[in-house]
């Protein structure tokens, strides 16, 4: 049997973006790369899973998210250069557009429990 792991980017990154605020700039991505390569060990097949704003939720619920400050572009580009590393390192690397990373997640877990 094939094996499948769902990794949730975002969920990764901003939790070393913060952690590392003291730290020299690239810590978050190396240390997201890092992770990500670690749990992705063993597996068949790995499908980074990312959020892609602007999000169907705010539409729904205009406060969503509304008291979040907005990202610095240093973190925005060290997110989007994970990305990359993870995609030339051949992981699939999934996002949809207003949808956040648990979305695609439960999504991807239902079509494929759908599938047995």
């Amino acid at each position: 049997m094939k094996t499948l792991i769902l990794i949730d980017l975002s969920g990764l990154f901003w939790a070393h973006w913060h952690a590392t605020e003291h730290h020299p700039v690239g810590e978050a991505y190396q240390r997201t790369v890092d992770q990500v390569r670690a749990a992705s060990d063993g597996f068949d097949f790995v499908a980074v899973c990312c959020d892609h704003p602007p999000y169907k939720r705010r539409e729904i619920f205009p406060e969503y998210k509304a008291q979040r400050e907005k990202h610095p572009p240093q973190a925005l580009q060290q997110l989007d250069d994970v990305k990359k590393r993870c995609a030339d390192d051949g992981l699939l690397v999934w996002s949809v557009p207003g949808f956040e990373a648990d979305d695609v997640i439960a999504t991807a877990t239902a079509k494929t429990l759908a599938m047995e």
